[in-house]
């Protein structure tokens, strides 16, 4: 995505669905959150902080 200047500012990248390798830290993020809000459970009262 660029700014209004025409500069990148994101990068994306996508991985195939069934490819573990291709995902990195993801697939250890995501258990990190799932520690905290387990499988079933809203995510509407958390916030993202920057």
């Amino acid at each position: 995505m660029c700014d209004e200047n025409g500069e990148i500012r994101i990068n994306i990248y996508y991985c195939d669905s069934n490819c573990s390798w291709q995902k990195g830290m993801l697939e250890k993020n995501h258990e990190y959150i799932r520690y905290i809000v387990p499988k079933g459970r809203s995510f509407d009262q958390y916030n993202q902080e920057q």
